[in-house]
């Protein structure tokens, strides 16, 4: 595994752009496995980014959970710009995500994070694996497991991935929403993640998309916000499988059920954008 030394977490803003740079990357694979690992330190919440990110969504918890994503992908894409993470990274896909809050945590203290990045090798397509622990005082707060996927064809047929997080019941709570186009800059500029996938149609092509696309997170924070309404609690740990992308604008359908499974579909058609439970 590479180890790389302690050093400071740049803001996402100054990342995106280099990632996008990556694309002349394709893909490389040696013989032996992708191990990246980083540790950081003095890492701070932006109180006034994190006030607007709760107003913004209608959060009336402290630190929602999905605010440690917020953070964690920082410290996600930092590593993927490593020298030795051999994978244009435009060309990666988020498939799932796994978000808890483990502990007391004060937005007030400063934070150290364990960040670690694998890749597996195998023919076909790569699965990328990150792990991102927060620390304050030497206890875990946090932690954020990210599964990606780095599509390549294949010799032999390769078996499809599971898409289900759960089996879902039946829903208690329903309810349709609109995806506006402007939720592409509005997030943006609040969340700091500029990929212009979501804002231009042309990056969008570039990467394979008929038109920009909702961020993901965008729609598991409007999740998590309706079901803590709706259940008059707060939520400490997330997981979500992302299954398809929500072009921008879009009508969807938000279901929860009441194991607090959720789902969020297609009204016309049969299929489901992601899915997955809060507890």
């Amino acid at each position: 595994m590479n180890e790389m030394s302690d050093t400071v977490l740049p803001p996402l803003s100054k990342l995106i752009f280099p990632a996008y740079l990556t694309f002349i990357r394709g893909i490389k694979i040696s013989d032996d496995d992708i191990k990246i690992s980083q540790e950081f330190s003095n890492v701070t919440i932006d109180v006034d980014n994190l006030k607007a990110y709760k107003e913004y969504f209608n959060f009336k918890s402290q630190l929602p959970v999905t605010y440690i994503y917020i953070v964690a992908q920082r410290a996600l894409l930092h590593l993927m710009l490593h020298k030795e993470f051999t994978i244009a990274v435009p060309g990666i896909v988020h498939i799932s995500n796994e978000v808890q809050l483990t502990a007391q945590f004060n937005i007030d203290e400063k934070i150290e994070i364990k960040a670690s990045i694998h890749v597996p090798v195998k023919e076909g397509s790569l699965f990328p694996k990150a792990e991102i622990i927060f620390y304050q005082k030497g206890v875990e707060v946090a932690r954020n497991i990210s599964n990606y996927i780095a599509k390549r064809k294949s010799p032999k047929k390769s078996s499809k991935r599971k898409e289900n997080v759960s089996t879902f019941g039946l829903d208690s709570f329903r309810e349709e929403w609109v995806i506006e186009k402007s939720i592409g800059k509005s997030y943006a500029q609040l969340s700091q993640d500029k990929n212009p996938i979501h804002t231009s149609k042309l990056f969008a092509k570039m990467i394979g998309f008929k038109r920009p696309i909702a961020h993901g997170w965008y729609s598991v924070n409007r999740v998590v916000s309706v079901a803590e309404k709706e259940n008059n609690c707060t939520f400490k740990s997330i997981r979500v499988a992302f299954n398809k992308p929500i072009y921008l604008p879009s009508k969807v359908q938000f279901q929860l059920n009441d194991g607090n499974q959720f789902k969020v579909t297609n009204p016309y058609k049969a299929y489901t954008y992601l899915e997955g439970d809060l507890s």
